[in-house]
């Protein structure tokens, strides 16, 4: 979640962390007050996780990698969900240039790329695509708009992490003279650490997946499974350690699973990734609204894992969802989800004394014009167990 400006809150509690200019800014002046002004070689050691950043060979995977910031790859280091906010610059009568930069990658035209025209008398056509390095950017079609935002994914966010953070303590002070991404032979990194070491809470990282369905949190969270359950405790990230992988992390997630839910009971699971964007998922609803109703009745869990679930008319995915529903007083904690053809939504409701029903509602084989037959249907099935397990004196109340 590091430098992610949708996770970011006004109250800190997203974690010790603001910009990557303040982060550098920092950085800087730790090293300058230790005396050091110069660095031979900055490494970005991304080793936590494999290579292995989207699961290779799966077409839906493949076929949104470069739509936006909707699929990005998870790596072992994540900048701003690995996505920048990219601003052309206005060139009138010839082409666009790549302007500013949010976080300030190091972006790139490829040589012989730009056909992109500035004319304000044609019709908006700008698009902006990678080479195959994944860092030279090329601009085609028009931009009539002199100032304009576009949305970029970052898919190789390790270099271009590392060349980022070197010209910024450059900027600030400490020169770098080189820099580079770990390789597997790099020694661990042992040594003192420079202030200040950025933290993110848990919450945050729950926030982000099941509210706001963000689907490089959750990848992220399940290659993390993997890294720790591979590697004894205590292992430094070097030569020896195991990289988080989906392979390792779905290992671990099954294992959970039984341990939660009782040997042999989640065999119909079927993971490739941790996100659900993958066609070769398999998740039984009723799986899931058991493991729901385990965590609502632990009380080590319960407040941290469903406070980061979306709630309706509030902020986040279910902000559109039960506009004319009557919950009869109860609370909705919910995670919906969407791929072509299945539409799910699970979660628990709350009565106004406190009975709490787990739920999961999936269809499947749902065609574009009936996602929102889907979507009510959901609605209606969680609207009747809010009746159901209403207190009497409110049940009169509304009228039975």
């Amino acid at each position: 979640a590091l430098f992610d400006p949708e996770a970011r809150e006004a109250d800190g509690r997203h974690g010790n962390w603001t910009t990557v200019e303040q982060c550098a800014r920092s950085w800087a002046e730790s090293l300058k007050g230790a005396g050091i002004s110069q660095v031979d070689e900055f490494v970005v050691d991304g080793r936590i996780f494999d290579s292995e950043s989207t699961p290779q060979g799966d077409a839906k995977w493949r076929s949104n990698e470069h739509a936006g910031t909707y699929a990005v790859g998870v790596w072992g280091l994540n900048i701003a969900a690995n996505a920048a906010v990219l601003k052309p610059s206005w060139n009138p009568g010839g082409a666009p240039a790549i302007g500013a930069v949010d976080p300030p990658f190091p972006l790139r035209m490829a040589a012989g790329k730009n056909t992109a025209t500035c004319d304000a008398r044609r019709a908006e056509s700008l698009s902006i695509a990678y080479e195959a390095d994944r860092r030279s950017l090329r601009f085609g079609g028009n931009m009539r708009q002199r100032t304009t935002e576009v949305s970029l994914g970052i898919h190789d966010p390790l270099a271009l992490s590392a060349e980022m953070f070197a010209r910024l303590l450059g900027a600030n002070g400490v020169e770098v003279r080189s820099w580079r991404v770990a390789t597997g032979q790099d020694p661990a990194a042992i040594g003192p650490s420079v202030e200040p070491v950025l933290r993110t809470p848990i919450s945050t990282v729950l926030r982000g997946a099941n509210t706001e369905s963000r689907n490089l949190y959750a990848e992220a969270l399940l290659k993390r499974l993997g890294a720790k359950s591979a590697n004894p405790a205590n292992r430094p990230i070097g030569p020896e350690f195991v990289a988080g992988s989906w392979t390792n992390g779905n290992a671990a997630l099954h294992a959970a699973l039984d341990k939660r839910l009782g040997s042999g009971c989640t065999g119909a699971l079927c993971m490739r990734d941790g996100s659900g964007l993958s066609d070769a998922n398999r998740t039984p609803p009723a799986l899931t609204a058991r493991l729901l109703a385990t965590y609502a009745a632990d009380e080590a869990f319960f407040r941290p894992y469903f406070m980061s679930f979306a709630r309706p008319r509030q902020p986040g995915t279910l902000m559109k969802r039960f506009a004319s529903v009557d919950l009869r007083g109860a609370e909705v904690f919910a995670k919906s989800g969407y791929i072509d053809g299945a539409c799910c939504l699970s979660g628990i409701v709350i009565g106004a004394n406190g009975r709490t029903v787990a739920f999961s509602v999936l269809c499947n084989k749902v065609s574009d014009g009936e996602i929102s037959e889907a979507k009510s249907l959901h609605e209606r099935i969680v609207a009747a167990i809010a009746r159901e397990i209403a207190p009497p004196q409110v049940r009169t109340a509304q009228g039975g």
